[in-house]
């Protein structure tokens, strides 16, 4: 892992095997997340095992890792990710979901997740619109925005997403949001 980060692409298949296989799970979930980002095709099998497993720490990095190889066979188990309580498994889901759709485009994926938007709420609205927004989709960014004006819990999050597209409303949030942990610092200083 520390190898690929620093930016040393080679990889050692027979590594990558043995971790896929490993009885650590750690091990699995590292391996998983390296089969991924270096293109390691010969451990789909052992990846597709790791992303039916009900265990987050091997699923998610499994998910990620099939997304990247574009095994979009994946998506309908993906889109039920979507609505699980877990965060991670939700941010996997949208990892995945932009990663297939961007690389090859299916507008019955996308009417899905269009029409799931019309009956979701919180944070499963949140995460269907993230993926639209993410692709592109001018009803991703509209939703986003509502999301941002009617949603506290996510107006933090939702306010770095736009202000980085010049997003008045979200910068002046974000600007307000910083000289308030800045004064209050100050004032506990004092």
């Amino acid at each position: 892992g520390a190898l690929y980060l620093a930016g040393d692409n080679t990889r050692s298949e027979s590594l990558l095997q043995q971790g896929l296989e490993s009885g650590n799970r750690n091990a699995r979930a590292m391996a998983a997340s390296l089969a991924g980002l270096t293109d390691f095709q010969s451990g789909l099998e052992f990846l597709e095992s790791l992303f039916q497993d009900r265990a987050v720490q091997l699923s998610c990095p499994a998910t990620r890792a099939l997304a990247r190889l574009g095994q979009k066979d994946i998506i309908p188990r993906v889109m039920e990710m979507l609505h699980e309580l877990h965060e991670d498994k939700g941010n996997a889901a949208i990892f995945a979901l932009t990663k297939l759709l961007s690389k090859s485009p299916d507008e019955d994926v996308i009417d899905q997740l269009k029409f799931q938007l019309l009956e979701a709420e919180g944070i499963i609205r949140y995460r269907i619109v993230r993926i639209l927004y993410n692709l592109g989709d001018p009803e991703g960014k509209e939703e986003l925005k509502k999301i941002f004006k009617n949603l506290p819990t996510l107006t933090p999050e939702v306010a770095l997403l736009l202000a980085k597209e010049n997003d008045w409303d979200a910068t002046q949030y974000l600007r307000e949001r910083l000289e308030r942990e800045v004064l209050g610092n100050v004032s506990i200083r004092l």
